[in-house]
Parts: C-alpha cells; structure tokens; sequence
C-alpha cells in the first residue's frame, strides 16, 4: 500500500487546529448545524471546481452533500483521497481501507470513524461526522496543492 505524500501530511489542515491533544468535544463543536452546512457548502465548491462530476459520474448538488447516499460517499471519498495521493488504488471495501487510511493521513478523529459506520453512511445521523471528514481531507488536499505549486 502506498505512503500518502508527504507533502499532503507534512501540512495538517490549520482549520481544525489538530494536534495530538485535539479532543472530541473539539469534534463536537465542529458537528454544531451552522457549521456543518458551511463545511457543505465549502465541500461542494471545491468538488464543483476540481470537476468531481466529470471524473467520478456522480451527481453533484446541495442535496448530495446534505442528504448523500452511501455510493455518494464512497465517490467524495475515493476522489478527496486521489487528491491527496494519486498513486493510491482502492483494492478493497472502503470499510477495510478507510481506517488505515485515515490514520497514514493524521486524521485528528479518526477513532470517531469505524468500520459499523462505514458500511452505513447514509444513516441520517452519522452524516455529520463523515461531514467533518470529508472536509478535513478537502483542506488537507488544499493544503497539499499549496505546496506542490509553491504557495506554502
């Protein structure tokens, strides 16, 4: 299994101020709803510019990052981590990948994340922390891209 690049991990997304002493009522403020609908939002803009439609077939809108399906998630994901490391290539169930994966990328929460969860993450009320995710990983490829073009 390939390392994620170190330019993507040697950046952790400021936004979430994540160090080894990040808590979880510091993942619960970030589940607060006015929070959450700008983590969509921002999370549908940069699918929409870095043209998630077009590369994964999947449909994009409002509804898709508010209300996704389970194919809906495992396509962000896919795409959000091909982002982050290109040379990746999915083998496996994402309930078997995820959590290691999440772990190689320094996932602040990822012990918020297990395998129950991820073979039902449409469930209306585990959307919330796969918002968070998904998010995280959108500013850790952001943060990356900075990199790699020099604007660190």
């Amino acid at each position: 299994m390939n390392e994620v690049p170190t330019t993507a991990t040697s950046i952790p997304p400021r936004e979430y101020g994540a160090t080894p002493d990040t808590t979880q009522s510091d993942f619960h403020q970030l589940k607060d709803p006015i929070k959450q609908a700008q983590m969509r939002q921002q999370l549908t803009t940069y699918l929409t510019q870095h043209n998630y439609q077009a590369e994964t077939q999947r449909p994009l809108s409002p509804e898709t990052t508010s209300s996704p399906t389970q194919e809906d998630v495992e396509a962000m994901f896919r795409f959000l981590y091909h982002r982050i490391d290109p040379t990746h290539r999915f083998e496996k169930g994402l309930d078997v990948e995820v959590p290691p994966l999440l772990g190689k990328m320094g996932y602040p929460y990822k012990n918020t994340i297990c395998k129950a969860h991820l073979v039902a993450v449409d469930d209306g009320r585990l959307w919330p922390g796969f918002v968070v995710m998904l998010h995280w990983m959108m500013l850790l490829a952001k943060d990356g891209e900075r990199h790699s073009s020099g604007r660190a």
